[in-house]
């Protein structure tokens, strides 16, 4: 399933058509497949991965990051260089609203989008989950946190989000607890500077 989804990925201009050059671009290759599989699981994809981790690049699935470096995303580009047609997708995954959606959106939004998504079980409902990431955490804007959830719950893309299906403050501050930093990403950015990335961001959505 992953070599597909990459493929739609590629074809729609979601990620590149060439491989990453280092390491370093392929963590953010990986980071930005996971953001789009986590808002596509969303939209009907079943793709069976779990977040298990957070890192300063958002939502994290090993078991993902594992299909990719184990050639998922090396047979994608491979089909496409040899011009083969793409694998089908899962039946049920609304690729259409997806790639609507996501078209033209930068890394930024995706793990903000991601995140949201992962937390939403966690709130009783929007208000909730724009106020522990706006408030609480000083990760984005109310704005821009608004934004989001507009976009990805309006009629014409129909996201529906999953509040309440394990609410608990306490359960989600335990995950905060477990993960610390990570989740947070202050291996790199503190709370402050998360805001001020986000801000720009907000200012012109």
């Amino acid at each position: 399933m992953l070599e597909a989804f990459i493929r739609l990925l590629i074809d729609n201009g979601l990620i590149g058509r060439e491989p990453p050059a280092d390491d370093y671009e392929s963590l953010d290759e990986v980071a930005l497949v996971t953001h789009h599989a986590v808002v596509a699981g969303r939209l009907g994809l079943e793709h069976g991965y779990e977040i298990d981790k957070y890192r300063t690049v958002g939502p994290y699935s090993t078991s993902l990051a594992d299909d990719y470096y184990d050639d998922a995303a090396a047979r994608a580009r491979a089909g496409l260089e040899a011009g083969s047609p793409a694998p089908p997708l899962p039946a049920g995954f609304a690729a259409d609203r997806f790639v609507r959606l996501v078209s033209g959106k930068d890394a930024a939004w995706l793990n903000m989008a991601a995140t949201m998504i992962d937390a939403s079980p966690h709130r009783r409902h929007a208000e909730g989950l724009v106020e522990w990431f706006a408030k609480d955490r000083e990760i984005c804007s109310e704005e821009y946190c608004r934004g989001i959830l507009r976009e990805m719950t309006s009629p014409e893309i129909g996201i529906v989000l999953d509040y309440g299906a394990e609410a608990s403050r306490e359960k989600w501050d335990a995950l905060v607890a477990e993960f610390g930093s990570e989740l947070m990403g202050s291996e790199a950015w503190t709370a402050e500077e998360l805001a001020a990335r986000a801000a720009p961001i907000a200012a012109s959505a």
